[in-house]
């Protein structure tokens, strides 16, 4: 659930609350009317009655789990990585194809929520710095044969990219899930191959 609110949620939920927000928050609102009064017949009254328990908790303690992002996430990528490094070409090639589909589907599916939605904490989405939408289509050029100039260039900008979004990932103005720096880097990598395997670094050191 917490790895979800990281993905959807865009840099407008991540700004401090100010005062007019800050009083719509449970806790701080509670805080406020606790504080508050007003005032009748001269004399300085409660703005509100005590704090009455109506439920009380039953105190169950939190537990964690192995099976969260932070592992699974760089766990499956990781093995993706040495499938990739060691499998036959063909088989990488639709590997390559089926990842950057997929992850372009997921941009596609985040592009919605900020383009196609009332939504305002889903708009300005960083995760579309690791998540084009563009992969969708780019991504059926690792069915090629022989890689394409153009599509080249285009995941050599897409490496560029990952390179800066890791460097700074701390300091976004957008709260990135850690566990996605796995991700990344799998990502920046396929596309650095394909990028040396298009030629492009040959083409233009001629120029």
């Amino acid at each position: 659930m917490r790895l979800g609110i990281y993905l959807l949620l865009g840099v407008p939920a991540d700004k401090m609350a100010d005062g007019p927000r800050w009083m719509f928050l449970p806790d701080n609102l509670k805080e406020g009317l606790e504080q508050a009064s007003i005032r009748q017949a001269g004399q300085w009254k409660p703005a509100a009655l005590p704090t009455k328990a109506v439920f009380a908790g039953l105190g169950h303690k939190a537990t964690s789990s192995w099976l969260n992002p932070y592992l699974i996430l760089p766990l499956i990528c990781g093995l993706m990585a040495i499938l990739l490094a060691f499998a036959p070409f063909r088989l990488t090639q639709w590997v390559d194809f089926s990842l950057f589909l997929l992850i372009g589907l997921v941009g596609v599916f985040f592009l919605l929520m900020w383009l196609g939605t009332d939504h305002s904490a889903t708009k300005n989405n960083l995760n579309l710095l690791w998540a084009w939408p563009s992969h969708l289509v780019f991504a059926f050029y690792f069915l090629r044969k022989s890689p394409h100039y153009w599509s080249g260039r285009y995941f050599g900008v897409f490496t560029i990219t990952q390179a800066l979004l890791m460097t700074g990932w701390s300091f976004w103005p957008q709260s990135l899930h850690s566990s996605l720096l796995a991700l990344s880097t799998l990502l920046m990598w396929r596309a650095l191959r394909y990028y040396f395997r298009s030629g492009v670094v040959g083409y233009v050191s001629k120029q």
